[in-house]
C-alpha cells in the first residue's frame, strides 16, 4: 500500500488532496476504498466508467450544500434527487469507518470541487483521483464500456 501518499491527501498544507490512480487502485483492492463517480448522467451514456462506483453528480452535492446551479444542473436537479440523501448518509457511515471516498471525474477538476462539498456534508475522508476518468482508464485498470458505444 502507498501509505505516504495516502497521508499526503490529508496533509493541511497541501490545498487539493488528490491521490495517484495507482494509490486509488490499491484503496479498491484492498477494500478501503469506494469510487464516487461525480460526472453528469449524460456523461456516464457515452463515457467508459468504473463499474463499482456509486453515481453522484457533482450538481446534486451542490444542491445539497446549497451551492448556486447553473441552468443546466438546475434543469438535472429538476428530474429528482430522491436517491440522494441515502447516498449521502452511506458515504458519511463509510467515510466514519475510514472508509476513502474517491472522487472521479473525466479529467480531475470536478472531482476537486466534490471533495471540498463532500468535506462539507461530513465526509471527511473524500479525495479526487488525479487526472480522472482518462488517467484511469490510460493506467489499463477496468472500465465498463459507455451505453451508446454503438451509436
Amino acid at each position: 500500500m502507498r501509505q505516504a501518499a495516502v497521508q499526503d491527501a490529508f496533509n493541511p498544507a497541501l490545498q487539493r488532496p488528490e491521490i495517484s490512480i495507482a494509490t486509488a487502485a490499491d484503496l479498491i483492492g484492498a477494500g478501503l476504498g469506494v469510487v464516487v463517480d461525480v460526472r453528469q448522467p449524460w456523461e456516464l451514456e457515452c463515457s467508459p466508467v468504473i463499474g463499482q462506483a456509486e453515481r453522484l453528480p457533482l450538481y446534486a452535492l451542490k444542491a445539497f450544500a446549497k451551492r448556486p446551479l447553473t441552468a443546466e444542473e438546475a434543469e438535472e436537479c429538476a428530474d429528482g434527487l430522491e436517491r440522494v440523501p441515502g447516498v449521502l448518509a452511506e458515504l458519511r457511515r463509510l467515510s466514519e469507518q475510514g472508509v476513502f471516498l474517491l472522487c472521479v471525474c473525466r479529467s480531475g477538476s470536478r472531482s476537486l470541487a466534490a471533495i471540498e462539498l463532500l468535506h462539507e456534508l461530513g465526509c471527511h475522508t473524500a479525495v479526487s483521483m488525479a487526472g480522472g476518468m482518462h488517467a484511469w482508464a490510460a493506467a489499463g485498470h477496468p472500465v465498463l464500456q459507455p451505453l451508446l458505444a454503438a451509436s
